[in-house]
């Protein structure tokens, strides 16, 4: 019910801000997702306009797109601090030399909090880590099957090139390379099982 209640407030934000969200009882869920187990949801949501994007494919576009603005990309090059000279930056520096500059973009993902911190600058940002794992190829869910998240429990999966994606946890990383947990492995497969119970027939590929 707690799920619930948060969920419907966030249905109700998103649709606030435009976005198209629909509300979802059992039957609705079903029919959009015959392979799910229903009988214990309380409420669903779904946004048709959600979609899923390669990650490295929409860095290369914008790599692309940059260099043909006059970008230069220094690769294997590792920024180690940012120069403050009376109050306005003069520069970074690296594994290879001083870069002068006056202006610095801090576009450092999960390693932001660590750049803000050259300048005393905090940044409340948060890492928390999601074990993955993708099952061998699994023909008993057709491809076009949205991305399902089970709120409760903190797990997800979705359709993957003829496989299956599935992700759980959420716990704070300390490590911003963290290896898989492999205590969430079996809280995991239960969940998978539960809520989709032909995941049953899925065998692990990495």
């Amino acid at each position: 019910e707690e799920t619930a209640q948060f969920l419907s407030q966030t249905i109700g934000m998103l649709d606030s801000a435009g976005v198209k969200v629909s509300q979802l009882d059992q039957i609705a869920l079903a029919s959009l997702y015959p392979e799910v187990n229903c009988r214990d949801v309380v409420l669903a949501s779904w946004a048709p306009d959600d979609f899923i994007f390669d990650p490295h494919m929409l860095i290369q576009l914008y790599v692309q797109k940059a260099r043909e603005r006059g970008v230069v990309f220094m690769e294997d090059t590792v920024a180690t601090g940012i120069l403050v000279g009376q109050g306005r930056i003069r520069g970074v520096a690296t594994n290879r030399g001083i870069i002068s500059t006056g202006t610095v973009v801090n576009a450092a993902g999960p390693w932001a909090s660590v750049v803000g911190e050259w300048t005393g600058t905090k940044i409340p940002l948060v890492n928390r880590s999601r074990s993955i794992v993708i099952t061998k190829p699994f023909p008993h869910i057709p491809p076009n099957r949205p991305c399902i998240e089970d709120m409760t429990v903190e797990w997800y999966t979705r359709p993957e090139t003829g496989c299956m994606l599935m992700g759980m946890g959420n716990s704070i990383a300390n490590d911003l390379l963290p290896p898989f947990d492999n205590s969430i492995l079996e809280p995991m497969i239960n969940a998978a099982i539960h809520r989709i119970p032909v995941l049953e027939n899925a065998g692990f590929l990495t």
